[in-house]
């Protein structure tokens, strides 16, 4: 199926496509636009001059994600570390080429599948209003949008694609949708924002994004027969609902359950299962202030006595402690009297009686006194 006027929009195109990226982590990206630019060249070529994908920048924090990267992305593709660090020559260093490699002038697109809790659903707009007015100061969550924001000014991609949770309520000039529209729209783009789930899409899982769509205002009048929001009606009415598709099968994406990895996993779990479960027998968790530890078997809670115990403190009947205070002292907090504290010399003479290891624990009791 071919919706009207594609052609042309494509011819228009054009036939270097340099891209970026920032926080993709698993080059999906990168193997995805490779795969888009094959499809188009064999399904247009007798229409429009060869298409070929450039990567020329990624940037990931993750170490182990970087390793991947490296091996999707072509050899004189810049990756950088932290994209918090992009803007200035001084801080940005490409981890290939181990270099103050620059960024690019002009990308024809840019995505970002960045994190931000500022602008989850779960904050309300106050939250990234205080994280826009404290940019410097706020978390690392939140600079990372900040970081893409950079790159949008300093590469100016012809278009944007930029990933996240829902971000709630997109009524209201103060809600968390129009004000990342408006900080997008400070750095040039006109911007459409869109939910979609991954079971409209051909996968068979319960996610579901927010997709930000951004167009450059003025390289668009250079380069596109469209204006951008000619070009996002199209792309939101037109192109995403014709992409999609029923979903295949779960098992379609599974291993076979004999598969020798699922095998191999399956045992992992086993004897890591078999160990807690032996664990359980040998030892308890680690005593917290007020905390109480309850034993599985016996159906019941450990006292303070008992604790005492674990610590390898006997308790002596003759210093009258309540069970709380006996479960303060098993963590070493000490919490005053409410009655009349115990005699030193009582504590002492429970130290005596017991190993010298123990006398530290006794004399945290004797601040109580």
């Amino acid at each position: 199926m071919e919706i009207d006027g594609t052609s042309q929009r494509l011819s228009n195109l054009p036939t270097a496509w340099t891209l970026g990226s920032t926080c993709t982590g698993t080059g999906a990206f990168e193997l995805v636009s490779d795969a888009v630019c094959n499809a188009l060249n064999d399904a247009l070529s007798d229409k429009t001059g060869t298409t070929f994908v450039h990567h020329e920048i990624a940037c990931e924090i993750e170490k182990y994600k970087q390793g991947l990267l490296l091996n999707v992305l072509p050899g004189d593709c810049c990756l950088f570390s932290d994209v918090t660090q992009l803007k200035t020559d001084e801080e940005r260093t490409c981890v290939r080429h181990r270099n103050k490699c620059e960024l690019p002038k002009k990308l024809f697109g840019f995505t970002s599948g960045f994190s931000c809790k500022s602008l989850s659903k779960l904050q309300n707009a106050q939250s990234l209003k205080k994280a826009l007015a404290n940019r410097d100061q706020e978390s690392s969550s939140f600079k990372t949008f900040a970081g893409n924001l950079d790159v949008l000014s300093l590469s100016s991609p012809l278009w944007v694609i930029l990933e996240n949770v829902d971000l709630g309520s997109d009524e209201g000039a103060d809600s968390n949708s129009a004000m990342v529209s408006e900080q997008l729209a400070s750095v040039g783009y006109t911007t459409r924002l869109i939910l979609l789930r991954a079971d409209q899409f051909g996968l068979p899982q319960r996610r579901k994004r927010l997709f930000i769509i951004g167009i450059n205002n003025d390289r668009a009048m250079e380069e596109l027969l469209d204006t951008p929001e000619q070009m996002l009606h199209s792309v939101i009415n037109t192109f995403l609902p014709a992409m999609k598709v029923e979903n295949p099968p779960v098992d379609a994406f599974l291993l076979a359950d004999d598969d020798p990895e699922v095998d191999a996993e399956r045992d992992r779990r086993t004897q890591v299962a078999a160990n807690r479960e032996a664990k359980k027998h040998e030892v308890v968790p680690t005593i917290l202030p007020s905390g109480t530890v309850r034993d599985v078997e016996k159906s019941r809670l450990h006292l303070g006595r008992e604790q005492l115990a674990l610590q390898g403190i006997r308790y002596q009947k003759r210093v009258n402690l309540s069970n709380n205070q006996m479960q303060d002292l098993a963590c070493g907090r000490a919490r005053p009297f409410s009655a009349a504290p115990p005699r030193p010399s009582d504590l002492l003479e429970t130290a005596q009686r017991l190993p010298a290891g123990n006398y530290i624990a006794v004399c945290v009791a004797l601040r109580l006194g």
